[in-house]
């Protein structure tokens, strides 16, 4: 046993080595990219957050998204750019080598060559001071100056070419600035003395051959010279060489220094270089860079990153350590399979492959263990106990009390192998049912190929499955112990908190009371105490222990207690692939259908809390591994990479909003499917051929952007601001727009050169109470048709769950039209009133006129119908007065005759005048009653009396009355009323004035004592010769014409009879009603 313990620490020696070997992600631009060139000399980031990268073929500007080119054919002096700076108004230099200066102020250049004043065309260096608000220039011959106004130069007499000021770069120090040349030293040149004077040679920075400097945050400062390397000079001067020509220095947030340099011949020259406690690390293989032509550098303090120039391959980005990627190589081992991580107490990360266990400590040391060692020690059980172990598989005699026996005298020295513990109790095996010749055969032939699992107990012991059984390893010693199970092969297994092992299998679980003192176990079915089945991962909370498996959601392990849940979300089976928990002891599993489950066990039922999947912005359809931070703070890895969500903000019910990590922020393997998290809150993810670490720090940090309001357009047209560009300001008025111009859209400027894709914007468009809130990762928010009103737009932008606060406000007033102003309203509604009421009077004048025609017409018919009526009243009268005549002259009366005649002519004539009159008075009226009843009495031989009575207020030439309305129910009263009648009749005439709010009528109330017009209708019916009254129906039709075209209606008979106390018929009443 000794010899195997000094063995393995033996390998282990020779296996511990530094972790030097990992690989970063970077991402590569080149032409093929948009860039113009890939030899790149400059590169540098404005006040606006674009990067403006220099090369050959002229200065591009890229935003994260778009390059965009500018070369002499957009007005740059020359195409060959070799420096770029920026003053404080924003304005940006280009020096060019072949063409002088170019300054951009964002519309268009302005160029400064010799022609100017500027010393010489060939530029090598710029730089900018703000405090004096110079720009420095340097050629490759002289030296000049600009103010903003003019350009003073300096330029010494040559001796040789080596003599000359040829410029190379600038060191800004408190009162000066130092001039690096290539080939004469260094030079001093003080800007408020404009005085120009070369430094002496006992100068710790000066050198015959200088090229590039830069002064670290820690006030370092890094020289190269000539073609050998860099001094670090501080308070001592450190000197480093054979790394090739270094021609470009910068530091990252970290203080790392980052070194450029090229080759000239040499292969292993050339690169970029990190120092590091003053040690130089070629990190070109690390990058993935395949160049040795660094020529530029610069670090992104605001995003976090490093770019990074070549002159044969263009531009990389470098997005820091935050995803560092560990191959089989970076362990010494030649295949990285990995089956499991799983960190201890101590903080050391162990990862199991199918040949090697690997630990890495914090130190970043490792260390790896060949599977070959966990073989030797089967190979002894196997040589040395397996036959006496297994002895009951040859013995068919076997019994309790028999190995009861043999234990007794230490002749057998394992547990009884007919005792077996099911479901907590011990059962008795029947006498030789172990006996099982062929098993032992087949235990014979186990061979140990690969491990299969990994878990540690409470005493940091790391455990490992394989297809013998399970092995021990203690870290600390290094011993390696084989624990036979009894030939059970499990699928899992997992330490509880109080250090039991729990074993699954296909069907069962077996619990291990004390593993390392007995290996007699509690078998417990998956059919009668709901153990897991066919488990493919477990993981312990608090007191908890979870299962993941095949065949159910979950299982539970608590308090001696299995618990099997299904889908609460559905009654579709889904195959879990993780679980992890929160602070706040919420389970969170995800598996194969895309979903995550946030559950809350209570009283051993799981309620689900949320469900997180695409529908709700997750990103990925298949849940591979999760893991979650002690702020809460959950990592999902999917498909499609890592989903990183809030879960504060979750549970606090804001939206969800996931930030999606993935080959845009380098994290390029999605293969991974198990994770862990350190003490210092690193993710380590197990992937199908490396380990990914995720640096917690995340010193990198990418979530730092820029946006602006690149343009706004009004119907398609631009807006033309006062401001040089929106990039500047936002407009602080409202911009006001026509009625007609009511479609507007602003396109939008994101500057990030990390996952810019990521970006989303939030929007809310404001009018009065009424609100448009949405999102989108579109560059551009359009609204179409918008209503006449005041609008305040608001942005806001967000990657993942960082939120950008800085909102973006304009506000624009879109004028209603003329016609809806309320001057115009009210003038439209005047002019409506206006038209209205002179319709109406047209109309009502029109109607009025149409109806004074109709009634003078209908008054014309009525009058020619009047007549047509009194003459047909005219010969009826006339045949009666004639008759009458006759009757007297066949009597041989003749004086009563002449006088008939006499009143019969008179009042012929009186029918005559009226027959022409509309109206005639009351008293021209009763004249010619009063010759018709004189006629009719002579007629009927005074059969009848006549009483008019007429109030003497009366003033009877005033009342007019249509004519010859009278008579005709004096008729019939005379001709109908006294038919047949023994008694003498009486006729009674009187008229009233009545009067109301309608004005007055004059009444005629003919009175009779008549037999009445039931006896009068009685006794015609018996006549054969039925004779129709003509007079009284012709008054009526006189009277309705009248009611028609007279102004006051009114014109109205009643008739009443009048019966005695008898109730018998006494008479006849008619009452006329005239409107006066």
């Amino acid at each position: 046993m000794n010899k195997i313990k000094y063995l393995v620490s033996l390998i282990f020696i020779l296996l511990v080595q530094n972790l030097s070997g990992q690989q970063f992600y970077t991402k590569n631009y080149t032409i093929n990219n948009g860039l113009p060139d890939n030899h790149i000399s400059a590169i540098f980031k404005d006040s606006h957050g674009y990067l403006w990268i220099g090369s050959k073929a002229g200065i591009t500007r890229f935003d994260g998204s778009e390059f965009k080119t500018f070369t002499s054919l957009d007005g740059l002096a020359g195409n060959n750019v070799t420096s770029i700076t920026e003053d404080k108004k924003g304005n940006l230099y280009i020096g060019c080598f072949d063409g002088g200066l170019s300054k951009y102020n964002g519309n268009q250049f302005l160029n400064l060559t010799q022609n100017d004043g500027l010393i010489n065309n060939r530029i090598n260096k710029l730089k900018y001071l703000a405090n004096n608000q110079l720009l420095l220039i340097g050629t490759d011959d002289g030296f000049s100056v600009y103010d903003g106004n003019g350009i003073f130069s300096y330029h010494i007499s040559l001796n040789n070419v080596k003599q000359r000021l040829d410029i190379v770069d600038f060191i800004e120090i408190s009162n000066s600035v130092y001039l690096l040349t290539r080939s004469n030293g260094l030079y001093e040149f003080y800007p408020e003395a404009r005085q120009l004077i070369k430094v002496i040679e006992s100068n710790r920075l000066n050198n015959n051959s200088l090229f590039a400097s830069y002064v670290t945050s820690t006030n370092d400062t890094l020289i190269s010279f000539g073609r050998k390397g860099f001094k670090l000079i501080n308070q001592s001067e450190t000197l480093f060489e054979n790394l090739g020509h270094v021609e470009c220095f910068t530091n990252d947030n970290k203080n790392t220094i980052w070194i450029g340099s090229t080759t000239y011949g040499d292969p292993k020259d050339g690169g970029i270089y990190v120092l590091s406690n003053k040690k130089l690390i070629d990190y070109t293989y690390k990058l993935g860079i395949n160049s040795r032509m660094v020529t530029a550098l610069f670090f992104d303090d605001f995003e976090n990153i490093l770019w990074i120039g070549t002159a044969d391959n263009g531009l990389f980005l470098f997005f820091g350590d935050t995803y560092s990627y560990y191959k089989a190589n970076d362990f010494g081992v030649s295949n990285l399979e990995i089956k499991d991580i799983r960190i201890d107490k101590k903080d050391n990360l162990w990862i199991l492959t199918n040949q090697h266990l690997i630990k890495r400590n914090p130190n970043k040391k490792t260390e790896v263990i060949s599977l070959s060692l966990f073989k030797t020690q089967f190979n002894l059980f196997k040589n040395n106990e397996l036959m006496d172990k297994y002895q009951y598989l040859l013995d068919p005699d076997g019994s309790f009390e028999k190995y009861e026996l043999e234990i007794l005298s230490n002749s057998y020295k394992y547990p009884n192998p007919y005792v077996q513990k099911r479901n907590n109790v011990k059962e008795i095996l029947h006498p030789g049912s172990l006996y099982k010749p062929n098993k032992y055969d087949i235990i014979l032939q186990k061979k140990t190929n690969e491990f299969t699992s990994i878990t540690i107990d409470a005493s940091d012991n790391i455990w490992l499955g394989a297809n013998t059984g399970i092995f021990r390893f203690n870290s600390l010693t290094r011993e390696i112990n084989y624990i036979d199970l009894d030939d059970n092969f499990f699928t899992n297994f997992i330490f509880t908190p109080d250090n039991k092992l729990i074993a699954s299998g296909w069907n069962n679980a077996i619990i291990y009371e004390n593993i390392e003192k007995s290996t007699l176990g509690n078998d417990f079915s998956h059919y009668t105490h709901n153990s897991p089945a066919n488990v493919t991962r477990a993981k312990t909370n608090k007191n908890q222990v979870w299962f993941l498996s095949t065949d159910h959601f979950l299982a539970l392990y608590e308090n001696n207690t299995f618990y099997l849940f299904d889908n609460p979300d559905s009654t579709n089976f889904q195959q879990l692939n993780d679980i992890c928990f929160d602070t706040m002891g919420n389970i969170i599993a995800g598996g194969n259908e895309g979903k995550v489950f946030i559950m809350v066990l209570i009283n051993h039922q799981l309620k689900v809390k949320h469900i997180l999947s695409k529908l709700n912005g997750l990103s990925g359809t298949n849940i591979k591994w999760l893991t979650c931070t002690k702020d809460d703070i959950l990592y999902i890895g999917t498909n499609t990479g890592i989903n990183q969500i809030n879960l504060d903000d979750l549970y606090s019910g804001k939206n969800i909003d996931a930030k999606i990590i993935d080959k845009s922020e380098g994290f390029i393997d999605y293969s991974g499917f198990i994770s862990e998290i350190d003490k210092e809150g690193n993710s380590w993810i197990g992937a199908n051929k490396e380990l990914i670490r995720i640096d917690a720090a995340n010193k990198y940090k990418t979530n730092n952007y820029r946006f602006y309001i690149k343009s706004i357009t009004v119907n398609n047209e631009p807006i033309k601001f006062t401001q040089a560009n929106l990039l500047e300001e936002t407009p602080s008025e409202p911009i006001v727009l026509p009625w007609y111009k009511n479609s507007i859209t602003f396109n939008l400027e994101i500057i990030k050169f990390s996952d810019p894709e990521n970006i989303r914007f939030y929007y809310i468009l404001k009018n009065g109470n009424q609100l448009i809130t949405k999102d989108t990762k579109e560059r551009y928010i359009s609204f179409q048709n918008l209503n006449p009103g005041r609008y305040l737009f608001s942005l806001k932008t967000s990657s993942g769950f960082n939120e950008n606060n800085a909102d973006v406000q304009i506000s624009f007033i879109i004028k209603k039209t003329f016609y809806k102003n309320w001057y115009a309203i009210i003038g439209f509604i005047l002019l409506l009133f206006f038209i209205i009421w002179i319709s109406i009077r047209w109309r009502t004048k029109r109607i009025q006129y149409q109806e004074r025609r109709r009634l003078e017409v209908a008054e014309k018919i009525a009058e020619l119908e009047l007549k047509a009526l009194r003459a047909q009243m005219n010969p009826h009268f006339i045949f009666n007065a004639i008759n009458s005549i006759q009757n007297y002259m066949l009597s041989n009366d003749v004086d009563t005759a002449l006088n008939y005649l006499s009143d019969f002519a008179k009042l012929i004539r009186i029918t005559l005048d009226n027959v022409s009159k509309k109206f005639v008075t009351l008293e021209e009226e009763l004249n010619y009653l009063k010759y018709y009843l004189s006629l009719e009495q002579m007629r009927f031989d005074k059969k009848f009396e006549i009483i008019i009575n007429v109030p003497n207020e009366f003033d009877y030439n005033q009342i007019l009355i249509p004519p010859m309305i009278i008579q005709p129910f004096i008729e019939n009263s005379i001709k109908h009323g006294f038919a047949n009648k023994i008694e003498k009749g009486l006729i009674r005439i009187d008229f009233i004035i009545t009067t109301d709010n309608s004005g007055s009528d004059l009444h005629c109330l003919i009175e009779d004592n008549g037999i009445g017009r039931a006896k009068s209708q009685e006794l015609r019916q018996n006549q054969t010769n039925k004779q129709k009254s003509r007079g009284t129906v012709i008054t009526k039709e006189r009277f309705a014409l009248l009611n028609q075209t007279h102004p006051r209606k009114g014109y109205k008979i009643e008739t009443t009879d009048l019966y005695n106390q008898n109730n018998d018929t006494c008479g006849t009443r008619v009452d006329i009603t005239f409107p006066i």
